[in-house]
């Protein structure tokens, strides 16, 4: 065989052809921009599934750890407060009549308990438990995407 003759596996004689036919490796290449930006979206969904996953396990943690702390708070400010409660009760009763001086004390409870009931409901609040940097990661798909839709349309 004479090597003059160009052969189809010849490498210039592939880019010749595919200079010759402008049309055709538009379309291919269209075709594999396209192909390619719903891989990448594929992987990077993939990706932040996985991200979103593991930011909504940190926060079930943190909510059971918050939840496991009230509870024990809550059973010992109750034991401390009958305490402190009766103490305050026979204190005051030498100053005053024994049934003012239980309720004095039982609203105070009271008061402290609606503060400390706001504060821990602070700590839960939807807000806090926001996967924040799972819809930053979102955002930036997003923005990203359309970037890439905006760039394969122009061309």
């Amino acid at each position: 065989m004479d090597s003059s003759i160009p052969k189809s596996s010849d490498p210039f004689f592939e880019k010749a052809n595919a200079f010759m036919d402008g049309r055709s490796q538009d379309r291919e290449s269209w075709g594999l921009m396209i192909q390619r930006v719903y891989s990448d979206l594929g992987i990077l969904l993939q990706r932040e599934g996985q991200l979103v996953r593991a930011e909504l396990g940190e926060k079930i943690v943190q909510v059971k750890v918050a939840f496991t702390s009230l509870v024990a708070c809550g059973i010992v400010l109750l034991i401390a407060a009958q305490c402190l409660g009766a103490t305050l009760i026979i204190m005051l009763s030498q100053v005053i009549p024994l049934w003012i001086s239980a309720v004095l004390v039982t609203t105070s409870f009271f008061i402290a308990a609606g503060i400390m009931l706001s504060l821990a409901l602070k700590k839960i609040s939807a807000e806090n438990l926001r996967p924040k940097k799972s819809i930053e990661a979102f955002d930036h798909i997003r923005f990203s995407l359309k970037e890439k839709i905006h760039e394969i349309t122009k061309h």
